[in-house]
């Protein structure tokens, strides 16, 4: 996958996830125009053989850290969520703000929330958020060493649990808190994974 990011906004955001209570987070968003090659198979009739679709476009990308510490996994960690915008709420929002530095107000839907991210312990001394993996079917993938999808080559993967006291036995990916190229990538794969774009 091939993109280009572009700063858009940064500023402070009042985030509420279907419809829950918000919750405040410093957001900065990216204007990304992405490219990549979707693989099709054609019909059995005809011969069984590949064709590769290249899809292209431009899509709002949030990189959003919550401002408090919430409890998960038996500890006080921060939350760092990828919001996509596929659906252009978050610029029609800003737009409509003129894009003012005054707390935005969204209201997401889940599928929009690509992924979430956590501290991992000793957040202090690595500087990593960790997440657990899950499949274009929603389900979390396994660790198993070496076996992994093929996009995530790039990306530093490890066991959930060996970077989480109480985690899972779950592929987890990491990335450093500074890292906006590696939460953009990823972000645009999970909404790849999920048909988002």
């Amino acid at each position: 996958m091939f993109f280009r990011s572009k700063l858009f906004w940064t500023g402070v955001l009042d985030v509420s996830i279907a419809n829950r209570p918000p919750s405040r987070y410093y957001g900065v968003i990216y204007d990304v125009k992405y490219s990549y090659m979707e693989r099709c198979e054609t019909s059995a009739e005809s011969g069984e053989s590949e064709a590769a679709l290249q899809k292209s476009g431009n899509i709002l990308v949030a990189i959003i850290y919550e401002c408090q510490y919430t409890e998960v996994y038996g500890g006080k960690r921060r939350i760092l969520r990828i919001i996509v915008d596929y659906k252009n709420r978050l610029i029609t929002t800003l737009m409509a703000s003129q894009c003012t530095p005054r707390v935005q107000r969204f209201n997401i839907q889940p599928k929009e929330n690509v992924a979430r991210f956590i501290t991992v312990d000793n957040f202090d001394q690595y500087g990593y958020y960790i997440h657990r993996v899950k499949d274009c079917n929603n389900r979390y993938i396994p660790y198993k060493h070496g076996f992994y999808p093929n996009e995530l080559d790039e990306f530093t993967l490890c066991r959930h649990k060996d970077w989480i006291e109480s985690g899972t036995d779950d592929l987890a990916i990491l990335i450093r808190s500074d890292d906006h190229y590696k939460f953009i990538k990823y972000g645009l794969i999970r909404a790849r994974w999920l048909d988002l774009i």
